[in-house]
């Protein structure tokens, strides 16, 4: 009966991680709903740890509050804690409950608070995701014809983007596999656990891979420089003229002050005058970030070898910090992207478009969606279009009028004796005759799209749910007193698909023409048609005197969706890299990480020194002319201190 315990209790939580992981929605309450089956009365084992025991017995209750970093659900956190506890007898008597939607509560003895919040740690660490940057294009054209020309031409600029994108970022895979990684660095990662996360010959290398290898760079001083150059020459191909030739900066600038730190070029044709502003300050940027990477990995490496004893707050603690450094770069790429590939590219769009008399080129607008993995994102964009719809007066519709408005003005205007017709009459026909008719329609028109990401345990590449729907949406009277007539046609797509993108990627989602129809009506002679037509409409030919009808009003356009993708590195990025066959020695590993850290550490010391001596060597001459000296006291300069545990924390039997 023990044994059926276990099993079903370890069923079960994999059932929910798994559940929980690709379901839950960062902005909705999610509910879930799963039955247990609980053990009869007089069944139920007891807490079988008896180590876990012993805690429980020497401890009381106390409250505490845990806070998410992104699943930004506490309800649906705290429905999976309680089923946990159920099946886990250890944890009985538990009290679990949310607090807004990004907190925690939990009641009870400190061992069960820490096994659940290793529970809420493993869960909410931040999984890679989809940056998806959107331009939205309409072409239109009452030339058929024209419009299917322009938007092949179009398609064929997109593509050729898109090709040269992919080109650009194997090529960017290709450098970073010539990097010379530090043999201290390699041998670190492979005493945590992570023997093959700087191997340059795996089939594949992911974003994560790449700022890995520049990360760990041996010589930092001349690799950096090197990454520079290879980088700028990437773009000096032929290939990039069109994207390049109105660039004021180098290509992918952005990118390199992030990702390469205190680099500092003027463009121009060559690659080979980068300087660096400060040798200490680049390196202590560069050693931020390397420190970050070892921090992160050995908390994930104790978490994977010992997941009932790891550090749940160290985990999500160095994630974040990690996650800190990474975001920039983000940011930094897709800047890039847009400069050098997509802002030519609508260019051309609109370049290609001026060839045809009859298209007409319009953005309508720019949004940008990150996607958390497994999480449906939307976007809604609605346009409001009215027409005329006022038809003419019917006999019917000006006699009740007047008769309604004499009621009211027959005491203000007398009868004459004389008069062969009322006064108060008169008025009240020119009075109904003058009366605001208007009557519009409005249409309302608009895109939805959803899109659901899922990155592939490569992380170079993903599979986005797309739904895209594009059509008039409702119907509606704005103004006036009369009925519209319904439209002759509407049109509506919607585009269910699948996409599989790379790290860098342009893909295009586009709807077939879409055309809305209305009937045109017909145009009268001012008063005279109007009238004309009141009375005389139900006679054949004859009632349509004094009017003309108009053509049908048709509003045909092509919708395009240019989609920039970029598959965003996250810490979590450095799991699918742990071996979680090899059993590693984390205390001695642990050592070994904070020993080279602390010689780093007094490696920059010295630089930052001898910087200053240099600085302050300088006559006062040269510094009235430069200005004063950056303060190396500043936090971008200071010497980073050691933020690492105590290493007793990973011994085989911790004291």
């Amino acid at each position: 009966m023990n044994n059926l315990s276990r099993c079903i209790a370890l069923s079960l939580f994999m059932g929910i991680v798994v559940g929980f992981c690709s379901k839950v929605s960062a902005q909705k309450q999610a509910e879930v709903n799963i039955t247990v089956t609980e053990p009869a009365p007089g069944e139920s084992p007891g807490c079988e740890d008896k180590t876990f025991a012993k805690q429980l017995e020497t401890q009381s209750a106390a409250s505490e509050i845990v806070e998410l970093y992104y699943i930004r659900s506490a309800s649906t956190m705290v429905a999976i804690l309680k089923e946990i506890a159920k099946v886990n007898p250890c944890l009985g008597r538990m009290v679990i409950n949310s607090q807004g939607n990004n907190a925690i509560v939990l009641y009870g003895k400190e061992a069960q608070r820490n096994f659940l919040k290793r529970v809420v740690a493993m869960l909410d660490l931040r999984r890679e995701g989809v940056d998806m940057a959107m331009w939205g294009i309409l072409v239109s054209s009452d030339n058929p014809g024209e419009l299917s020309q322009a938007m092949r031409e179009i398609n064929k600029e997109i593509t050729r983007t898109r090709e040269l994108l992919l080109d650009t970022y194997l090529a960017f895979e290709e450098k970073a596999r010539t990097i010379e990684v530090d043999s201290q660095v390699q041998n670190l990662f492979t005493q945590l656990g992570y023997p093959n996360a700087l191997n340059p010959n795996r089939p594949y290398l992911s974003m994560t891979d790449i700022l890995l290898r520049i990360s760990a760079a041996r010589n930092p001083d001349e690799n950096y420089r090197n990454i520079a150059e290879n980088l700028c020459n990437i773009f000096q191909d032929d290939k990039y003229l069109y994207y390049t030739q109105e660039l004021d900066k180098r290509p992918f600038s952005n990118y390199l002050d992030k990702v390469i730190p205190g680099v500092e070029n003027d463009y121009g044709d060559q690659c080979n005058n980068y300087q660096y502003n400060s040798q200490h300050r680049y390196l202590a940027r560069s050693f931020r970030r390397r420190k970050a990477i070892l921090d992160f990995a050995l908390n994930y490496a104790h978490f994977a070898q010992k997941p009932n004893e790891f550090d749940p707050k160290a985990l999500q603690k160095s994630a974040e910090n990690l996650n800190s450094f990474l975001s920039p770069i983000v940011d930094a790429i897709n800047r890039d992207v847009e400069e050098l590939f997509i802002e030519p590219t609508l260019k051309r769009i609109q370049e290609i478009v001026g060839e045809f008399w009859d298209v007409s080129y319009a953005e309508v607008g720019r949004t940008k969606v990150v996607g958390l993995n497994g999480i449906p994102s939307s976007v809604k964009s609605t346009t409001v279009s009215a027409f005329d719809e006022t038809g003419p007066f019917r006999a019917n519709e000006l006699l009740e009028e007047a008769g309604r408005l004499n009621e009211f003005s027959k005491d203000l205007f007398p009868s004459l004796a004389a008069e062969a017709v009322p006064a108060s009459s008169v008025v009240s026909l020119v009075a109904a005759l003058s009366k605001d008719r208007s009557l519009f329609r409005a249409l309302t028109s608009g895109v939805s799209l959803e899109v659901t990401p899922s990155v592939l345990r490569n992380s170079t590449s993903a599979e986005l749910e797309i739904d895209l729907i594009t059509a008039p949406q409702s119907t509606q009277e704005v103004t006036g007193d009369g009925e519209v007539k319904p439209l002759s046609r509407i049109s509506q797509n919607t585009v269910t698909t699948t996409v599989y993108v790379n790290t860098l990627d342009l893909f295009t989602l586009s709807t077939f023409n879409s055309q809305t129809t209305i009937d045109g009506g017909r145009t009268y002679i001012p008063v005279i048609g109007t009238i004309w037509q009141g009375i005389f409409s139900g006679v054949p030919i004859f009632g349509e005197l004094f009017s003309w009808k108009n053509h049908p009003k048709n509003v045909q356009h092509q919708s395009i969706v240019l989609t920039n993708s970029f598959i965003v590195p996250t810490a979590m990025g450095l799991a699918p890299l742990h071996d979680r066959g090899r059993v590693t020695d984390l205390y001695n590993a642990c050592n070994a990480v904070n020993s080279y850290v602390f010689s780093q550490e007094r490696r920059l010391q010295e630089i930052k020194e001898e910087e200053d001596r240099t600085f302050l060597n300088r006559d006062s001459s040269e510094t009235q002319v430069f200005g004063q000296p950056p303060s190396f006291t500043s936090p971008m300069f200071g010497v980073p201190t050691s933020s690492f545990s105590e290493c007793d924390k990973f011994r085989v039997n911790p004291q």
